[in-house]
């Protein structure tokens, strides 16, 4: 790697850093995917066994009709394990005129700009090897499904992507300010 280059992934490692300290969004770089996978998988996991705990706890208070107890159980699971945004991506057409904000959670959904999916959607997210993989279903049209392969630069700040119709476009990470 030339040194100009290795200078600038040095500086976005530290970008990352800052970034997820700050405001817990995950980085994308090359050199930090690895522990990336790791991260978002854990988080799943723990995601995952804190609401199966609730879920059974919850009914066990219904079941005794203490309500109350269901209530402030159920609070407790939408504060223990509530949807984190943990990066937002500006896309904006390279073969098509548009653009659009996708925001990643760490659920594996996303949120199209400030547009949520409706209860029946699917909009996921997910990296496989090198590649961001954006997979949505509208409810409307559910014999469709749209798929982005999105290849994500070294330094984590951009990817290309191109689609099932062969629509490209590219996007850049949106990071706060420091």
């Amino acid at each position: 790697m030339k040194p100009d280059d290795r200078l600038r992934l040095i500086e976005a490692v530290r970008a990352e850093k800052a970034a997820f300290e700050r405001s817990g969004l995950i980085p994308w770089s090359a050199p930090m995917r690895p522990a990336l996978l790791v991260y978002l998988r854990e988080l799943m996991l723990a995601d995952a066994a804190i609401k199966k705990a609730y879920d059974r706890s919850i009914p066990a208070a219904l079941k005794s009709k203490d309500h109350a107890a269901a209530e402030v159980l159920r609070s407790e699971l939408r504060e223990a394990s509530h949807r984190r945004l943990l990066a937002t991506w500006a896309c904006t057409g390279s073969t098509f005129q548009g653009s659009w904000a996708w925001k990643f959670y760490s659920d594996g959904t996303l949120e199209l700009g400030n547009r949520a999916p409706s209860s029946l959607d699917q909009w996921n997210w997910a990296i496989e090897g090198n590649v961001l993989v954006v997979k949505t279903r509208n409810a409307n049209d559910p014999n469709v499904q749209n798929v982005a392969r999105c290849t994500i630069a070294a330094d984590g700040a951009s990817f290309t992507a191109e689609n099932q119709k062969k629509d490209r476009f590219v996007g850049r990470l949106e990071r706060p300010a420091n």
